[in-house]
């Protein structure tokens, strides 16, 4: 050992799963590399012992990879269209009720979803308000930049499905026709 904690471990080791995608990956959409929800449900597993979370990584690793060597990905699609919800949505939670006291400022809370809400609410008057204020700011500008995004493209649809009229003789509307949808779709 180094003498390093293990999140230093985790961080250099993260692009490892990245490097390999580079060679075997297909997908442009996929998730590589340690996630929120991956972290915490190792972090469960392992109660904090850190052979154990890296066996449990490496197992987990090697289930992918003789999973990709015999071509399984199709087991997903078993995987009914509720679960895979319930699941993000749990996920979702999971994360949103373990950054609140990390949002607010708040030490000492438990990892554990009730616990971390309770601890939460009942240490609301610790809150240190420059780290609840920068917080909120950047919040408002990531709410911002994602309502902005959608009104471009949402605006950008738009005018692509428009018609357009030219009023003008012979082969120019034909040119100004195939313009429009060259440029269009671009």
């Amino acid at each position: 050992s180094s003498g390093n904690n293990a999140e230093y471990g985790g961080l250099y080791a993260s692009f490892i799963g990245v490097l390999v995608y580079i060679f075997t990956g297909t997908s442009k959409d996929i998730t590589i590399g340690p996630t929120a929800i991956m972290s915490q449900i190792v972090a469960e597993v392992a109660g904090g012992n850190t052979k154990l979370a890296l066996c449990c990584s490496l197992f987990a690793g090697c289930f992918q990879a003789l999973m990709g060597f015999f071509f399984l990905g199709f087991v997903v699609w078993v995987i009914s269209t509720p679960i895979l919800c319930g699941f993000t949505t749990a996920a979702a939670l999971t994360i949103a009720v373990g950054q609140m006291s990390k949002l607010l400022g708040i030490k000492g809370v438990r990892r554990q979803f009730w616990r971390n809400i309770y601890d939460t609410f009942s240490r609301i008057k610790q809150t240190k308000w420059p780290d609840a204020a920068m917080g909120v700011v950047c919040l408002i500008i990531l709410f911002a930049l994602r309502f902005l995004q959608r009104w471009t493209e949402a605006k950008r649809n738009r005018a692509d499905t428009q018609p357009t009229y030219h009023i003008s003789r012979g082969k120019s509307t034909e040119l100004h026709v195939a313009l429009f949808f060259g440029v269009s779709r671009n």
